[in-house]
């Protein structure tokens, strides 16, 4: 029978498992089903324990934006709040790199520069698909390409040191990774070239950090171009819990999906 429900126990030779749904070459019996759900119950219960753990772990950070003082492009503000450890603050203003760096192939002067040196290189691979002669017959085949690409032989990166934030001055590597570069391509030759990711010297935009010891403590969050509404409303909304159950749910379908796909043999064995 294929297709729809069929319930029924099967006796032969005193061992044949009851059979929930038969397709033929696949079928679920009962002991699957049983089995399949107490491990989706134990999945479900742990992932119920995870979330708890991230739904915390994004709380305490909420809390931290949602207290922090808010410094509106006022450096007189922005000197009191580290003068006085005032703790977690959002402040918007102007960064200003005190040290640019150059590039003799670049105009400019930049907050920082990653070059990467690229040489127009000849590739073959060898490719290998089926034919078929229109009766039935079917041969592999295989033949070699060529192409060409950029590759990257060499890399240098430089970065400013001292930036300035609302008339004070902070070290550049407290600011974390995650800038968004912009990208500049300068031919160097026929087949090479320099490719420039940069980050301006001079951004608009709003941090958030800790001060404390009359300045900035531990890394610095910064958000080129953003105001500090958009910065903080981004700040405390969170889809984390959506995005773990989504996840989760996935982890728990590839799982089952395996466990049903597998033949389960050792589930039936009544010896």
């Amino acid at each position: 029978m294929n297709g729809y429900w069929n319930i029924k126990r099967r006796m032969m030779a005193g061992r044949e498992p009851a059979v929930l749904l038969d397709f033929g070459e696949w079928r679920l019996t009962l002991r699957e089903a049983v089995f399949s759900a107490l491990i989706a119950g134990i999945l479900a219960a742990a992932g119920f324990f995870i979330s708890g753990a991230v739904e915390r772990r994004v709380h305490e950070r909420q809390l931290r934006y949602r207290q922090a003082v808010q410094i509106d492009k006022n450096p007189v503000e922005f000197r009191w709040a580290l003068d006085t450890d005032i703790g977690y603050l959002f402040a918007e203003g102007t960064l200003e790199t005190v040290d640019p760096v150059r590039h003799e192939r670049l105009d400019g002067e930049w907050f920082s520069i990653e070059a990467a040196y690229q040489k127009y290189t000849r590739h073959t691979r060898t490719r290998t698909y089926t034919v078929s002669d229109g009766k039935g017959h079917t041969r592999v085949k295989s033949r070699v390409e060529t192409y060409w690409s950029w590759d990257t032989y060499d890399v240098e990166r430089s970065s400013a040191k001292t930036v300035r934030f609302l008339g004070v001055e902070l070290p550049a590597g407290k600011f974390g990774p995650g800038w968004r570069r912009e990208r500049r391509i300068v031919p160097i030759g026929h087949n090479r070239r320099i490719e420039f990711a940069v980050v301006p010297k001079k951004m608009a935009g709003t941090m958030f950090a800790k001060a404390a010891g009359g300045t900035v403590d531990g890394q610095i969050e910064f958000w080129r171009g953003r105001d500090l509404k958009s910065a903080y409303e981004d700040s405390v909304s969170s889809c984390a819990k959506g995005l773990f159950w989504t996840a989760w749910t996935a982890v728990i379908a590839g799982i089952l999906f395996a466990f049903f796909y597998a033949e389960n043999r050792w589930l039936e064995d009544n010896s």
